[in-house]
């Protein structure tokens, strides 16, 4: 009898140590995955950190090859670049700058952002800008971005075409800033695009 009652707590021993091993060994791979996914995401950041500086190195330095006084392009399309509102400082300041920029396409470059807008804006209205057509087609836009772009139509020397079709973001608050802008008795405006097709 003693011999059965023996055998069956061994039995019991080899089951509870094979899952104490396996159980081990779970935590183990648990804890390799926790640590794999750690550097994993680590890496990943530092991918997109390296990847944002060569981003915006790339605009800073076309920025500054525009504002060359030899400079005669006329037209940059920067469509779905992934823009970020520190581009838009660099475009702002290119804005002031150029001598001959008449034309910008920034079609598909939601992540200006309200920062990035108000920044370009900013040399929108500066009485040394020379371009006449911004597209924004597509960006993400807030009723903020709105008051920014209607104060610049009041005061841009030269913008006579904003293109804001297919913008996300723009309700009836933001429409109604725009038409105070375009009532300014010094804007210069001659075509807002609003929609898909229309032109407002």
């Amino acid at each position: 009898m003693e011999r059965a009652v023996d055998a069956t707590i061994k039995v019991f021993k080899r089951i509870n140590r094979r899952d104490l091993a396996a159980k081990l060994q779970e935590e183990k791979d648990t804890g390799y995955r926790e640590m794999y996914t750690e550097q994993l995401q680590i890496h990943k950041r530092q991918e997109l950190s390296s990847w944002e500086q060569k981003k915006r190195s790339s605009i800073y330095l076309l920025c500054e090859a525009l504002k060359d006084p030899q400079c005669k392009v006329k037209k940059i399309w920067l469509q779905e670049c992934h823009l970020t509102d520190t581009c838009g400082g660099d475009l702002a300041d290119t804005l002031s700058t150029s001598l001959n920029l008449a034309e910008l396409d920034l079609t598909g470059n939601s992540g200006l952002g309200a920062g990035g807008v108000q920044l370009l804006c900013e040399g929108l209205r500066h009485p040394s800008c020379k371009l006449q057509t911004l597209r924004l087609w597509g960006c993400d836009l807030t009723d903020a971005c709105c008051g920014d772009l209607a104060t610049a139509l009041g005061t841009s020397p030269n913008l006579t075409e904003l293109d804001l079709s297919f913008v996300t973001g723009l309700g009836a608050g933001s429409m109604q800033l725009l038409l105070w802008g375009l009532r300014h008795p010094c804007c210069k405006l001659q075509t807002l695009r609003r929609g898909a097709r229309g032109v407002l």
